[in-house]
């Protein structure tokens, strides 16, 4: 992620990565998966990101803004709208971390972008993990 952070050749600076997460967002949500974290147990009983696994997920995700600084000032709180257009309009976003949908609409507004998502690997069929990773184009150096 650091390595698309950078400033374009006009002096616009483009960061890493970015998400939504505004209150009911769940785009970052796999991003707790890394390490095998969870929000909630598998009966869906008990809170248990506060595990050591969960942790670990957040720690990483808190590392993108304050150790690698590869996100926008405003991660951690801007909703899917306000991450999208980072990302579509304004082109100052490399990665987002956003839903299936947004890649059909992409498509359709000829933004150049690249995704995997699970529909992709399995033949249509969407299981658990339903987000898909957009990439830009870097421009510059």
């Amino acid at each position: 992620m650091q390595k698309l952070t950078y400033k374009k050749a006009d002096g616009t600076q483009v960061y890493g990565f970015q998400a939504s997460s505004a209150w009911g967002a769940n785009e970052y949500l796999p991003l707790m998966y890394i390490d095998g974290g969870r929000i909630i147990s598998e009966d869906g009983k008990k809170f248990i990101q506060n595990q050591p696994n969960g942790v670990s997920a957040l720690q990483k995700i808190a590392d993108l803004a304050l150790v690698h600084k590869c996100t926008p000032p405003d991660f951690g709180t801007v909703d899917q709208v306000g991450a999208r257009t980072q990302f579509k309009d304004r082109q100052t976003v490399a990665i987002l971390m956003s839903t299936p949908g947004f890649r059909s609409r992409s498509r359709n507004q000829q933004v150049p972008t690249r995704g995997s998502s699970a529909a992709d690997r399995s033949n249509g069929q969407v299981g658990d993990e339903r987000r898909v990773r957009f990439v830009h184009g870097r421009e510059g150096g």
